[in-house]
């Protein structure tokens, strides 16, 4: 219990200190890995008696060493990139009613979101063998067969559907909060076409896709906020929370609507516990006398490339269990990292996480926010939602790495594209720019 309330203030002067550097880039990927940590620790000390979590000092070092770790390199990366790029921030100039997507086009989206989601809905019943009277239960059993080493696989046009609205969900999500931010409106079409990519993401089980869209339009809604107006305010600060718990109720109304219920004998916050502070006391369990399993080189970590290339290769993510209570079976970020490498992975590993997501938010910061969603900040609202979920796993490197993002980004520079030659013919573009300190 000491050492956890320990490591927990060790996090929080962390926190302090990043806060007086970064000042108002509050979406900056330091403060945020910390305060993923943070937020953790703060359920586990919680729970620290009925989940009988004496924090070891192995497991102290490893957060502590890899927050630290995070946070010395990606001040590194600041300072050399204020030093070699502009610290300058171009915002396109142009009425309020030009260089936007019509209703048309809209509609058009909205319309084809609606068949995206029939198609991946069908598909799910096919392979399953359910049928539409039963839709929970089918896409709850579609979901359980993918954690296995024998998914169902669904057919390419489904596939390549859940992809593109994905793309769309971020991409929509940009021009969304573009608008609202800059031009203080909420275009509803717009909020319809969004709303709809996010509920369409989870329709195969997986809350995953839907909550790092919510949280990377989050991002871009602070991003932009800071950008125009150099710090957030208490009322900003109030709309986030709201924003937050808007991010809580929807994880706990999908689960419940794809099949996941709270178990028998927990409440609510039971499970939320182990969503969010249970990983700790996980990660806790697998240090004491864990073995480096180097089989397979990298198999954990770099799991999404790995799966490509030996069939039937799975996760090991064993689930815990202390009396009546779950815990779940993820670890935070650095299971897999010491599961294949040992504690020499932490610091390799964290650093490169650091380089990449902090040298993407430094482009992002300088990108300039126009009718075109910027693709360097699409990238960092894909990389952002991996930053906040390292307490809970490994997503980074599993998103990151997934042949499904490079899919991705080709889809929004096409968008993008299709954006451009929509807005020249329809006239709507202004060349005419104007530059605004950050």
């Amino acid at each position: 219990m000491l050492l956890l309330l320990g490591m927990f203030l060790v996090l929080l002067l962390i926190f302090i200190i990043e806060v007086h550097i970064y000042k108002e880039d509050v979406v900056s990927p330091s403060i945020i890995f910390t305060l993923a940590f943070i937020f953790s620790s703060i359920w586990a000390l919680s729970y620290s008696r009925i989940w009988e979590l004496n924090l070891h000092v192995n497991t102290f070092i490893v957060i502590v060493s890899g927050v630290s770790i995070f946070f010395i390199i990606t001040v590194i990366i600041r300072i050399i990139c204020n030093s070699i790029m502009k610290n300058e921030t171009i915002i396109s100039e142009y009425n309020s009613y030009e260089g936007k997507i019509g209703g048309g086009v809209l509609l058009f989206i909205i319309v084809y979101e609606i068949l995206a989601m029939y198609v991946i809905l069908k598909s799910v019943i096919t392979v399953v063998g359910g049928n539409w009277m039963t839709l929970s239960d089918t896409i709850f059993r579609y979901r359980q067969a993918m954690a296995t080493t024998n998914p169902y696989e669904l057919p390419s046009v489904a596939s390549t559907m859940m992809v593109t609205i994905i793309a769309l969900g971020y991409w929509l999500g940009y021009i969304l909060i573009k608008e609202l931010v800059i031009d203080k409106q909420l275009n509803k079409e717009l909020l319809v076409a969004t709303v709809l990519a996010i509920v369409t993401e989870s329709v195969t089980g997986s809350r995953g896709a839907s909550i790092n869209t919510i949280l990377a339009i989050i991002m871009f809604y602070i991003l932009f906020y800071t950008k125009i107006r150099g710090t957030i305010n208490f009322k900003i600060i109030k709309k986030i929370s709201v924003y937050v718990m808007t991010i809580v109720i929807i994880f706990l109304v999908l689960g419940s609507l794809i099949g996941r219920q709270v178990a028998d004998g927990m409440t609510m916050v039971d499970y939320l516990a182990e969503y969010f502070g249970a990983e700790i006391k996980n990660l806790d369990t697998f240090l004491q006398g864990f073995t480096v399993h180097n089989d397979v080189f990298g198999g954990q970590t770099f799991y999404s490339i790995v799966k490509n290339k030996i069939p039937g290769y799975a996760l090991v993510l064993p689930f815990q269990k202390i009396g009546n209570f779950s815990l779940g079976n993820v670890y935070t970020t650095f299971y897999p990292y010491i599961y294949d490498f040992g504690y020499v992975g932490i610091p390799i590993l964290v650093t490169i996480m650091a380089v990449v997501s902090q040298l993407f938010f430094e482009l992002a910061k300088r990108e300039k926010i126009s009718q075109v969603p910027g693709i360097m900040t699409l990238i960092y609202g894909y990389i952002f939602p991996t930053i906040v979920q390292v307490f809970f796993s490994n997503k980074f490197y599993e998103d990151l790495l997934d042949i499904k993002f490079i899919k991705i980004c080709i889809l929004w520079i096409l968008y993008n594209i299709i954006l451009i030659v929509y807005l020249y013919l329809s006239r709507n573009i202004k060349i005419q720019w104007k530059g605004k300190n950050s």
